[in-house]
């Protein structure tokens, strides 16, 4: 069984479909309390890095010092690969993959180290209606964070596009992880300037729209 860690719903939902469809059993997990209940011990872990608790490769060892988990833990992120490999050596984990590789390299790298499966062709329809609707979700709840002075939260702001951008790094919308990066940018400067980066990538997710219908 392989443990996927992410909280995001869409790239959680992704990499399960791939590596469903590529012959692994999955269990998903968004935060440390849905980890607490796994009962199987898993045989490998996906960890995502920038969780809302903690940093996946510091919550990696919690689990191997509280948990006992031995298996192999691997990092993936949207995060410069630099950074991943240094992660990967401080935490004394077994590797890591760059989510803007896509799916195909994320199910490759479980291959390699659990020797099983099959690299497995990826609905891409079915992925960019999925990420269609998850990156309007985050759309919308940022759009209803700026309408009202008292529910403005930058660090919502941010979590929100940093998330959008590691789901379109995940399906190659690269175009779209770095409108969301500007605007995850500009929510920690002038409302002036997140409005102008907020409105580009409306434009943006409008003009994925059109192309998924075609």
């Amino acid at each position: 069984m392989i443990l996927v860690v992410d909280d995001s719903p869409f790239t959680g939902e992704a990499i399960a479909f791939a590596l469903n469809a590529a012959g692994f059993e999955v269990e998903l997990a968004r935060d440390l309390h849905d980890i607490e209940r796994v009962r199987e011990p898993p045989d490998l872990i996906l960890m995502d890095v920038v969780l809302d608790e903690a940093y996946g490769d510091e919550l990696a060892t919690v689990l191997r010092t509280t948990r006992g988990f031995r298996c192999p833990i691997l990092l993936m992120s949207a995060l410069p690969e630099g950074e991943l490999a240094h992660r990967v050596v401080d935490a004394k984990l077994d590797g890591y993959v760059a989510k803007h590789e896509g799916l195909r390299a994320i199910v490759a790298a479980v291959r390699r180290v659990l020797k099983g499966g099959s690299v497995a062709p990826v609905a891409r329809l079915e992925l960019a209606s999925r990420f269609d609707l998850f990156a309007h979700q985050r759309l919308s709840r940022v759009d209803a964070l700026m309408l009202r002075a008292d529910l403005w939260d930058v660090r919502a702001i941010e979590a929100e596009m940093h998330g959008l951008a590691g789901d379109a790094e995940l399906v190659g919308k690269t175009s779209i992880a770095t409108a969301a990066r500007i605007c995850r940018d500009a929510a920690g400067q002038s409302e002036l300037e997140l409005v102008a980066a907020i409105t580009d990538l409306a434009r943006l997710l409008g003009a994925l729209d059109r192309d998924s219908k075609n």
